[in-house]
């Protein structure tokens, strides 16, 4: 971090959007390629003849690579800023996607294709709330909204685009062009200006692991994980399987089940924005909008296990994907209230790294479960109680909330 120029205040816009733009692209290119993963990675089982559920390892990889790119990067923002630490992760990551189309192990194409672009996309995604938090004041929900549709309108591009890819190049000269893709997020990395705050102390300037020790001891704090951890693995299951329940139990094309992603991708663009307005305009009831958002998404997604029609099935994904937008836009708000701005990143880090970690085991598990099942509907279900989950441990932070807001309200009377 760059301690050389003056401290200043958030400067609330300003070259903040450039970095919002610079967060679009390296969040779509990382998140947007691993949605549309279970395209790319169905044409591979396939081509290698392995089953199913062996789907759930290359995720895996991504998974276990986000765990340690996140918790890894407030030492490198620290030691390095995040510019160049950001440019040279998404730059081997570029290099190993690429790689992957002259290999023929499986252990290999799953750590090529998974673990180095989760790596990037870890830190990435640790990265964005921070750096919209040093830069932003009043904005921040519409501008971590913003950064959040590079994910959505990627996967709506780059879903279609992928199975055309596999039909005119196998996956092999597939994955050669998307890694081509990624490389466009090195050049957006160096957008990552640093800028030194007034706000900033001791322990943000140095690598200090006070804060974390600080995050770790706070209650609160571990409801906010099993929320946003809850509802990020519900999410992931529920993108992994969602194109092989299309082919295989209702038995469309390839086209038309990548269809499904890029309905999954437009109707997240809308809620993101809906959900993200909402967010800065009704800053005190972020919690309960949560709430409901996420108890609708689960209930949309327990639903396709009696879907039998593929027009009902991109319905459901639609509305499912609309009302999941909060995690994606207002968890900004919800960890806001259980830890101090300087803590920001280290929550941040450790809710990503733990629930990764949790999904690199949960989700052997879940291919195995599926395979022995033969059915992939099994994981919709699981996925909306882990919603409801969610839902619930919103009460202790809802509660956190009304404390605080009846604590400010009453030293505001106190000062008049």
């Amino acid at each position: 971090m760059s301690q050389n120029k003056a401290p200043v205040e958030p400067p609330n816009g300003g070259w903040g959007w450039c970095i919002v733009g610079a967060l679009f692209l390296c969040m779509g290119l990382g998140f947007g390629n691993y949605s549309c993963s279970s395209i790319l990675f169905q044409a591979i089982m396939m081509d290698l003849d392995l089953p199913i559920g062996q789907l759930t390892w290359i995720a895996c990889g991504f998974q276990l690579g986000c765990s340690l790119g996140s918790l890894a990067m407030p030492v490198f923002a620290t030691r390095f800023g995040y510019r160049a630490p950001c440019m040279v992760i998404w730059l081997a990551s570029a290099i190993s996607y690429a790689s992957t189309s002259l290999l023929y192990t499986p252990i290999v194409i799953y750590i090529c294709l998974g673990f180095f672009l989760g790596f990037a996309s870890g830190n990435t995604s640790v990265s964005c709330p921070v750096l919209i938090n040093r830069y932003f004041t009043t904005k921040t929900t519409i501008a971590l909204s913003i950064s959040q549709i590079g994910v959505s309108l990627s996967t709506l591009v780059l879903a279609p685009v992928t199975q055309l890819l596999i039909d005119n190049y196998a996956w092999r000269g597939a994955v050669l062009i998307l890694g081509g893709f990624i490389l466009n997020a090195v050049v957006a990395s160096s957008l990552f200006r640093p800028i030194n705050l007034k706000t900033d102390n001791a322990e943000v300037q140095s690598l200090s692991f006070a804060p974390a020790k600080r995050v770790l001891k706070k209650p609160h704090f571990w409801a906010a994980l099993i929320y946003l951890g809850a509802s990020m693995i519900a999410s992931c299951f529920a993108m992994v399987f969602s194109v092989p329940f299309a082919k295989r139990n209702l038995g469309v094309s390839g086209i038309d089940a990548a269809l499904v992603l890029s309905v999954f991708s437009f109707a997240g663009i809308v809620g993101k924005l809906f959900f993200g307005a909402i967010g800065d305009k009704f800053r005190d009831n972020v919690v309960i909008v949560s709430m409901i958002g996420l108890f609708c998404s689960g209930t949309l997604l327990g639903a396709i296990w009696f879907v039998n029609n593929y027009s009902v099935l991109v319905v459901l994904i639609g509305g499912y994907s609309f009302f999941m937008s909060p995690i994606h836009v207002l968890y900004f708000h919800l960890i806001g209230l259980v830890v101090e701005k300087n803590d920001f990143k280290w929550a941040m880090s450790f809710i990503m790294f733990i629930s990764a970690m949790f999904l690199v085991g949960v989700l052997p598990l879940a291919g195995i479960l599926v395979d022995a099942l033969s059915d992939v509907r099994i994981m919709f279900v699981i996925s909306a109680c882990l919603f409801y989950i969610s839902v619930l441990m919103h009460i202790p932070i809802l509660l956190k909330s009304k404390s605080k807001t009846l604590s400010k309200t009453q030293t505001d009377n106190e000062s008049n």
